[in-house]
């Protein structure tokens, strides 16, 4: 809106952004002073210096709406928490599909199902790993040792580095358990010689068991059992979220063929 002064005032476009961040339009031919005569009533500044204040009354103002957030089209910058919102849905955008929406879910809710039912398929397995190294105690109770003769050489390595470089391994052997002879195979430290005598461990029955469980071991079990609980959980939550991803795509491309058959003809009838 033009003032009586031959400029024009300060107003807002329809982006919302106030006429003071751009500069004021003078007519064609208009004085650069106030007045046609080209005169200044005495104590009046002149052109230049009026000119300047205002310039930097404009950049003030604008670089303050800048550092409040707002751009030149006067829309706050989009944040991270502004794009987790669209992608959740929680933008109300009539254009985005309930599909969509689910889909946007999937991951969230399959993080958070995890979260919640990993300690506890974790501990009920540990509980479950605890009573079978309880059982495995209590039988243990019965079992003895029994002197063996090896009938072959256990395989291991040439250089044995003072026995800590042997693990067990099942080698063919004799003992006697009940008043019995048996033959058959039993646990040896490798590297044994044929003809040694190892001590092994057999049950009621006279059937030779490995060692028993000592506090390390049942820990391991414990561990062991649930690491493979936890990530059986995960690969079945991931490949329960890939197939309900895979029946989204395949409902919104029955979708846009429903769509397209309907808006098919009147587009083809256009063209």
């Amino acid at each position: 809106m033009q003032n009586p002064n031959g400029g024009y005032a300060p107003h807002r476009d329809e982006s919302g952004i106030s006429g003071h961040c751009r500069p004021r339009a003078r007519p064609i031919g208009a004085s650069p002073v106030s007045g046609d005569s080209g005169a200044r009533s005495p104590g009046e500044l002149p052109y230049a210096l009026r000119l300047a204040q205002r310039v930097t009354r404009m950049l003030r103002l604008c670089y303050a709406r800048k550092g409040a957030g707002v751009g030149v089209n006067g829309m706050t910058p989009t944040t991270t928490w502004t794009r987790i919102a669209r992608r959740l849905g929680l933008d109300h955008n009539p254009l985005r599909r309930r599909s969509d929406v689910i889909e946007g879910w999937l991951l969230p809710v399959t993080i958070v199902t995890f979260l919640l039912l990993g300690p506890l398929v974790a501990g009920l397995v540990g509980l479950r790993m605890q009573a079978d190294n309880a059982a495995a105690h209590r039988a243990e109770q019965s079992w003895h040792r029994v002197p063996a003769v090896l009938l072959k050489a256990a395989p291991g390595p040439m250089m044995s580095d003072n026995g800590a470089n042997t693990w067990l391994v099942w080698t063919p052997a004799r003992w006697a358990a009940n008043g019995r002879s048996r033959t058959g195979i039993v646990p040896a430290p490798s590297g044994t010689k044929a003809g040694s005598t190892v001590r092994v461990w057999v049950d009621q029955t006279g059937t030779v068991r490995v060692p028993p469980l000592n506090a390390a071991r049942a820990a391991d079990r414990i561990a062991i059992a649930m690491g493979f609980a936890l990530a059986a959980l995960a690969v079945f939550l991931t490949g329960l979220a890939l197939v309900t991803r895979s029946v989204l795509d395949h409902r919104r491309l029955a979708d846009w063929e429903t769509a397209w058959l309907s808006v098919g003809p009147d587009w083809s009838r256009h063209q």
